[in-house]
């Protein structure tokens, strides 16, 4: 999610990234706030428990809490992708009509930006493709 719409990558493109690593013997977890209730619905229903972690939560420090429990994380251009940063697992981030210069999150190496702006002259985050953030999200797994 993200607290506006022109900020969110497709939630679909999410959910194929999940089907991608759960072949790959990972676990997603998708970390929702609280008025993403109706995507906690979505997911339980593409997937069965024991494929995915669903957790809704409003609290800062249990997001980084849950973050440091994962080995990398995926994020919209949001204050739930920095929180994710924070707990110093590399993340990837999605930009889209945001400055990715400077807004990007700090504090790992292994932090990677896909911006629609630099790659696709776009303001669209939607022209990231699904195939681009797999390639980047092995890159941070190895």
């Amino acid at each position: 999610g993200a607290s506006v719409i022109w900020k969110r990558w497709p939630f679909e493109n999410f959910i194929e990234i999940s089907k991608h690593l759960i072949k790959q013997n990972f676990i997603p977890v998708f970390i929702l706030g609280p008025q993403e209730r109706n995507l906690e619905r979505s997911l339980k229903k593409e997937f069965s428990k024991n494929k995915i972690i669903v957790v809704v939560s409003n609290d800062p420090l249990k997001t980084i809490e849950i973050s440091r429990s994962c080995l990398a994380g995926i994020s919209n251009d949001t204050g739930c992708g920095h929180l994710i940063a924070s707990s110093g697992i590399p993340v990837l981030t999605l930009f889209g009509p945001t400055d990715s210069n400077k807004f990007s999150p700090l504090g790992n190496e292994k932090n990677v930006t896909i911006s629609s702006q630099s790659i696709f002259k776009s303001k669209n985050i939607e022209t990231i493709p699904v195939d681009l953030v797999l390639k980047e999200i092995k890159k941070i797994f190895n």
